[in-house]
């Protein structure tokens, strides 16, 4: 059977760059007549989840989550760079002429 990412953990978590779980933090959604513009400021921030949850949100995100080890070359988004294995036309007339 194929693994699959849970759609709810999906939507409330993430995971960063350096492998920490994020998430926002809970009283946002309603109710805030009461509160305090810096409170509401602050709670628009991400918070890390607890370390002892992030293993089992880990399994939640098992298809969208990154590697541990972030450093490992080509895993990471943004460190992946594909490389054409024929050269460009112009790159080609340049070296046969």
């Amino acid at each position: 059977m194929k693994m699959k990412t849970h759609k709810g953990a999906k939507k409330r978590f993430f995971v960063t760059e350096s492998g920490k779980v994020m998430c926002m933090p809970a009283g946002k959604n309603h109710l805030n007549y009461g509160t305090s513009g810096r409170k509401r400021q602050k709670l628009r921030k991400k918070v890390r989840v607890f370390p002892g949850q992030e293993k089992a949100i880990r399994r939640l995100l098992i298809r969208d989550r990154r590697p541990l080890n972030p450093r490992t070359p080509g895993m990471s988004k943004n460190r992946l760079v594909l490389v054409s294995e024929q050269p460009l036309a112009a790159e080609a007339a340049t070296v046969t002429a």
